[in-house]
């Protein structure tokens, strides 16, 4: 359940041309392991982020702005806590709670739910916050990185969709991640989705059999 699904096909079309003509680019990071639509090469500050539990972790912000607000995400790595060894499920799993806890605390909440990207587990907020402002917000955990995206807007401008729907979670080589299966308390094998010759394939050996049947690479995830 994600933002854009509540905004009319026709505006969302019209909100990602507008955003692209006025100098947005499509950010990848293949070292944080996301994509993201921003208004410009977006600045880059790391921080230290606290957990409930207090282990403090490195984390960096991305973020630009324009005449349409404050776009940001914040990485947060997790691979190391200072919780003992083998008890640090609770803390990486509660992360998301944690930071939409945060966020719930800077202002009056009008929205609050479940959401998921690529199958991958968050949270989705909406705050109105003390200047009247509005911060659309999505948190999700994958693979020991805490991301935290916010898209910060003046009062009575439109939901950010051309930001929020242009969230990706990738691997090294760039690909979006993307969970197939029914898993419930786990999730299955992720696996980089890409189209050839029209074809979704997931695993090396399909591709090089469509590759060598001499189909072309038509894009990326579907």
């Amino acid at each position: 359940m994600r933002l854009w699904k509540f905004v009319p096909a026709m505006a969302l079309a019209f909100y990602a041309h507008v955003a692209m003509a006025q100098g947005w680019i499509e950010y990848v990071n293949t070292e944080d392991l996301f994509a993201v639509n921003f208004p410009g090469e977006p600045m880059v500050e790391e921080f230290t982020y606290v957990t409930e539990y207090g282990s403090m972790l490195p984390a960096k912000r991305f973020y630009a702005e324009d005449a349409s607000g404050l776009y940001q995400v914040k990485v947060v790595d997790m691979h190391t806590t200072s919780r003992p060894e083998g008890r640090q499920g609770v803390e990486l799993r509660g992360s998301i709670a944690q930071a939409a806890t945060a966020i719930r605390q800077t202002g009056e909440v009008t929205y609050d739910a479940y959401s998921e990207i690529q199958v991958i587990p968050g949270h989705q907020l909406q705050v109105t916050l003390p200047d009247g402002r509005r911060n659309f917000a999505q948190i999700h955990y994958h693979d020991h990185r805490l991301y935290i995206v916010e898209a910060i807007v003046p009062p009575n401008m439109p939901p950010p969709a051309h930001f929020q729907a242009s969230l990706s979670i990738i691997n090294e080589e760039g690909l979006a991640i993307r969970y197939t299966g029914e898993g419930f308390y786990q999730f299955p094998d992720a696996r980089p989705v890409l189209s050839i010759g029209g074809q979704v394939v997931t695993t090396e050996a399909e591709a090089l059999d469509i590759i060598n049947s001499g189909a072309s690479v038509e894009g990326q995830e579907p």
